[in-house]
């Protein structure tokens, strides 16, 4: 008997290509190719940690789409539930920054498979059969009107089904204006239990005033729609290869917060994809751990910057051993 998914999640699988040598698109005859996207990315690194995953999206039928379907397979996630259509593939090209140049997307996915994506594409209650967590992020509802009632529904459906559903904010004003965010972000909002999001997302997209203090604005959306938690990262950047990084949550129990770490970065791209992954892993185990959760998720998420492409694909052990260490351990062997 085939054991059933614990982890779901949906979106777009999106085709990277990047220039070597922190090169400009302008300059480079050679790219790089990475598989990603938001909630792949949460699926592969949550894979690596252990949990059964699958992903849902639509892919066309040719060579890049099963080339990322094969990419998703490599990880062991679960890909049964792609479907496919004569549509083309999403890709994006990604200029990686270097010192005071910070990196830069051009997107070229209008029109792809995924946007194409519709509630009716997917049997809900074999994709949720079993499952215990539902991860969705913003990137997802960014795609097209078809996509955004398919997060919907889905959501619904999850939650119809006894899951805990996760939600990232993941908000990029390149793929979806700030009107239309605006609209369809608070539809979302009442069936959220993890929330991944910042002050910026509550004040400019959910409308909260920009008077309150970052405890209150928190408090304040924890309190209009209900959700469990909401974890969030500050940032600090001193250049584009080395900043430092703090996590923090606001919970039933209040607040708590790792310490600052700083860090060099190799690939910024899917840190909170990693960051998400780290906390969901640490969720799922014990719900009530959130320092836990805030510590792993942190290490996670400095961990796939030292990684090219867009997915982490560190162990638990991995982690585990980077906390102990602080990242100052010698070379293994």
């Amino acid at each position: 008997m085939t054991m059933a998914n614990e982890v779901v999640t949906l979106g777009e699988l999106l085709l990277r290509l990047s220039p070597e040598s922190y090169y400009r698109i302008g300059q480079s005859q050679k790219y790089m190719s990475y598989y990603g996207g938001g909630e792949a990315n949460v699926a592969v690194s949550l894979s690596h940690l252990g949990h059964k995953c699958a992903y849902v999206s639509k892919v066309p039928s040719n060579a890049l789409g099963e080339g990322g379907i094969g990419f998703l397979k490599s990880h062991s996630v679960d890909t049964s539930f792609i479907v496919r259509d004569d549509g083309m593939q999403g890709i994006y090209f990604l200029e990686s920054g270097f010192g005071g140049r910070p990196g830069s997307a051009v997107y070229n996915r209008k029109g792809s498979s995924a946007t194409k994506m519709k509630p009716s594409d997917f049997d809900w209650d074999k994709i949720f059969d079993g499952a215990k967590w539902f991860h969705i992020s913003g990137i997802a509802l960014s795609l097209s009107d078809s996509a955004q009632e398919t997060v919907l529904l889905a959501i619904k459906e999850a939650k119809k089904h006894g899951l805990i559903v996760s939600f990232d904010f993941n908000y990029r004003p390149l793929n979806l204006p700030m009107d239309k965010a605006r609209e369809i972000y608070p539809l979302v909002m009442p069936h959220v239990d993890v929330l991944f999001a910042a002050s910026f997302d509550f004040q400019e997209i959910l409308g909260f005033s920009k008077k309150l203090s970052h405890a209150d604005l928190f408090n304040a959306v924890r309190a209009k729609y209900g959700c469990t938690y909401i974890f969030g990262k500050h940032r600090h950047v001193v250049s584009a290869n080395e900043q430092v990084l703090r996590a923090y949550v606001y919970g039933p129990k209040g607040f708590a917060s790792t310490p600052d770490q700083s860090f060099r970065i190799f690939d910024r791209i899917g840190a909170g994809d990693a960051f998400a992954a780290g906390v969901i892993h640490k969720l799922l185990l014990d719900y009530e751990d959130v320092e836990g959760a805030l510590t792993f998720g942190l290490a996670n998420c400095i961990l796939k910057q030292t990684l090219a492409g867009d997915v982490s694909t560190f162990s638990v052990e991995d982690i585990d051993a980077f906390i102990a260490d602080g990242g100052h351990s010698e070379v293994k062997r």
